[in-house]
């Protein structure tokens, strides 16, 4: 997952974090094979983005719901509630949802 993200803490507190994404543009070798003619980032890497930024070594996915496409350049916010050892993720582009699961920590 080379260069295909930078990110940015807003907030993050025991229990709760914002944190922003930037992904890269559509030459990304992820948005070249997924899908080579519409360019869009795969849900299993919404995912494993938000476990590589707070480091977290996820056992189980929950509910998992992809609602609206995060494409090349998008600038979302990952919404992270964090009860115990599960996190309720919620991705925001625009204030609209693209995404929500919840993972659970190793």
């Amino acid at each position: 997952m080379n260069n295909l993200y930078s990110f940015n803490v807003l907030k993050k507190e025991n229990d709760y974090a914002e944190i922003e994404v930037l992904f890269a543009d559509k030459s990304h070798e992820i948005f070249k094979a997924h899908f080579p003619d519409n360019s869009l980032l795969p849900g299993f890497l919404q995912i494993d983005i938000i476990s590589e930024i707070l480091s977290i070594d996820v056992i189980e996915v929950k509910k998992a719901k992809f609602l609206q496409a995060v494409l090349p350049e998008d600038k979302v916010t990952y919404l992270v509630k964090i009860k115990d050892k599960t996190f309720n993720v919620k991705i925001e582009k625009e204030n609209k949802k693209c995404s929500e699961f919840s993972i659970v920590q190793k």
